[in-house]
């Protein structure tokens, strides 16, 4: 389960998930920034954190630290 706020559920770091997606699965920038994009529309929070978390979400991930496979 990708982004799940709770670690102790799934054992796993947010920051590892990415990079496994990225690493292994070959998931470039802008299918990560989709994935978060999503993430920040359909989750529970009121206006002004989800402002806020968009303006985050478009710079959290770069294209140099996605997979060389698959950068846009």
């Amino acid at each position: 389960m990708l982004g799940d706020d709770n670690p102790m559920q799934t054992r796993s770091l947010l920051s590892d998930e990415y990079r496994l997606l990225a690493r292994d699965l070959g998931l470039g920038a802008l299918a990560l920034n989709v994935l978060d994009g999503a993430a920040v529309e359909d989750g529970f929070m009121d206006d002004v954190r989800r402002a806020a978390l968009r303006r985050r979400a478009a710079q959290a991930v770069r294209p140099e630290e996605a997979s060389p496979r698959h950068r846009p």
